[in-house]
């Protein structure tokens, strides 16, 4: 879910080695886990910088909408 819903977002020079998101207790929220791998092909170097975005929805990943504004931590 997490791949196919990203994959045309991914930082330049970098390829995700794994994607995880934890079970949420009940109504708490739950956590996505992102592992990059640096493309050793490109000499350029670059910073990585990850973005929040806070979706809400059902129990099914793939209903999630992201929340207006809810873009920090």
């Amino acid at each position: 879910f997490l791949f196919e819903q990203w994959k045309d977002h991914m930082p330049a020079g970098y390829e995700l080695k794994e994607a995880s998101v934890d079970q949420p207790f009940e109504e708490d929220a739950c956590h996505c886990h992102f592992v990059f791998t640096k493309d050793r092909m490109l000499t350029t170097e670059f910073d990585l910088v990850l973005k929040y975005q806070w979706f809400i929805g059902d129990r099914t990943p793939t209903n999630f909408v992201p929340i207006e504004g809810a873009v920090q931590e």
